[in-house]
C-alpha cells in the first residue's frame, strides 16, 4: 500500500511540481494509513455519460482497444431509459456466453469505463460538462501504456484530438486527449515521464 501511495505522489510531482495536500505535521504514509479493511473493496468503475454511441463506442474499442464487456438498458424513471456500456481491456474470449452472469461479471470487474447514454428526446435537456471547466471538479480517467509515444502516434492515426502531446508541457511522457464528448484521457507511464528542462 505504500509503494501505491508514493508512486501516485510521484506521478503528482512530475506533473505539478508542487503537493500542498500535507501539512507539516502529517507525512505521506500517515495519509495512506486506513482504519477499514478493504481486502474486497475495488475501484469498479468511472461513468461517463455520451451523446451518441455510435461515435463514442468506436472511439473507445477501436481507438483505444477497450473492449466492450456487456450493455445493460435501463429505466431512471418512467420516462427515462437508458443504455450502460461497460469496457475494459480484457481479452474477448473470458467475457461469460450466460447473459446474466455476464452482466454481474461486467458490472463488478475492476476499473471498467461505464458509458452511459440517455435515450431519445431527453438527451437534449441533459447537458454534460468534462470537469475541467470552471467550476472544475472531475478532470479525467488515466490510462497506462508501456510505449506512451507508439500508443499516441495510433491515436493520431485515428484523428484523436490531443490537448497535450507526450513532449509538450512540464511532464514529457504522458498525452492528454479528448473523447467524442469532450472528456479528457491522460495516457501515461509514470516509469518513464520526466520533467520537461
Amino acid at each position: 500500500m505504500y509503494s501505491k501511495c508514493i508512486l501516485a505522489l510521484f506521478i503528482l510531482i512530475q506533473q505539478y511540481k508542487v503537493l500542498t495536500y500535507a501539512s507539516d505535521e502529517t507525512s505521506s504514509a500517515d495519509l495512506c494509513e486506513t482504519s477499514v479493511t478493504t481486502n474486497d473493496i475495488y475501484v469498479q468503475h468511472t461513468m461517463h455519460r455520451i451523446s451518441d454511441p455510435k461515435v463514442s463506442l468506436p472511439f473507445y474499442t477501436e481507438a483505444l482497444g477497450l473492449t466492450l464487456l456487456d450493455t445493460a438498458d435501463l429505466a431512471m424513471d418512467k420516462s427515462t431509459m437508458f443504455t450502460m456500456f461497460f469496457l475494459a481491456y480484457e481479452d474477448p474470449d473470458n467475457i461469460p456466453i450466460d447473459d446474466e452472469e455476464r452482466l454481474s461479471w461486467a458490472m463488478s470487474y475492476p476499473g471498467a469505463i461505464n458509458l452511459q447514454y440517455i435515450w431519445g428526446d431527453n438527451v437534449s435537456q441533459h447537458e454534460y460538462s468534462d470537469g475541467n471547466a470552471r467550476p472544475t471538479g472531475y478532470s479525467h480517467i488515466g490510462i497506462f501504456a508501456s510505449n506512451v509515444y507508439e500508443f499516441c502516434d495510433r491515436l493520431m492515426d485515428y484523428g484523436v484530438t490531443f490537448i497535450k502531446k507526450p513532449d509538450e508541457g512540464v511532464a514529457h511522457g504522458n498525452a492528454f486527449i479528448l473523447d467524442p464528448d469532450g472528456y479528457w484521457i491522460e495516457i501515461m507511464n509514470p516509469y518513464r515521464m520526466t520533467l520537461a528542462e
